[in-house]
Order: C-alpha cells, then structure tokens, then sequence
C-alpha cells in the first residue's frame, strides 16, 4: 500500500511539474505577442508621423475655422 501512495504522489508530482511547464510556455508565449503588439504599434505610429507632418492637420484646422 505504501508503495502504491509513493507512486501515486511521484505521478501527482510529475503531473504538477509538466502542468507548471504548460504554463510557463503560455506565459513567455503570451509575453512574445505582447511585446509584438507593442513594437508593431511603434513602427505604425512611426510611419503615421512619416505620411502626415504634424504641421498639416493645424493648418486645415485653421482654414476651417477661419
């Protein structure tokens, strides 16, 4: 019997240890895309400052208002 319960917790144990790998691997997965996310909204806002100086919108403002 008691070997029955030390292999049955040996098996717990190495079920807890590759459930705590599976979630390691999300995390640092879910971290990766994060870190995309940001720089793919770095480079866009970069490009959106290339397209349209920003003294443009300021000046259609003023006609509009004019």
């Amino acid at each position: 019997a008691l070997a029955l319960a030390a292999e049955a917790e040996a098996q717990a144990l190495a079920n807890a240890g590759a459930h705590e790998a599976q979630l390691h691997r999300l995390q640092t997965d879910l971290q990766l895309r994060e870190q995309q996310l940001i720089d793919h909204q770095h480079t866009t806002e970069e490009q959106d400052e290339q397209t349209m100086p920003p003294s443009m919108p300021k000046q259609q403002q003023d006609w509009a208002t004019a």
